[in-house]
């Protein structure tokens, strides 16, 4: 019985007859090293009420080689904000080798592809730009 609740659950998904929404509320961009790359945008611009916007620009002053990237959803209870679902740290270059070894990412790279230009596996050339602009 719990295995048809599962394939019918998965189908439904697999279909895109699920539909959802999310709204950022909280954006942090840092840089470890300063010397190799400086944020020059990271924000959340506010469309209506219900929507907005997400705006990262990254400067980067050497030629990056190995790029991470930590991911996490928060969920507010009582005591502050605390882990939900998701932490994780992705490996940008190992990523862009075989996306399909990572699920997760995969996904939320598919929605992002068409506003970014972080596109290609490493390294990442000096003095250019890794953008997310308007998602």
């Amino acid at each position: 019985m719990r295995s048809t609740h599962l394939a019918i659950l998965l189908f439904t998904l697999k279909l895109g007859l699920v539909v959802g929404s999310f709204k950022f509320q909280n954006l942090e961009c840092t840089v470890h090293i300063p010397r190799i790359a400086s944020v020059e945008e990271c924000r959340i611009r506010a469309i209506n009420r219900t929507q907005n916007l997400l705006n990262l620009r990254l400067h980067l002053k050497e030629t990056i080689s190995n790029l991470q990237v930590n991911f996490k959803i928060l969920k507010r209870e009582r005591g502050g904000w605390h882990p939900f679902l998701y932490s994780m740290k992705v490996d940008l270059c190992k990523f862009f080798e075989s996306p399909n070894r990572h699920p997760l990412p995969a996904i939320m790279f598919h929605y992002v592809k068409d506003f970014t230009n972080v596109n290609h596996s490493c390294p990442f050339l000096a003095n250019t730009y890794m953008e997310l602009g308007a998602f």
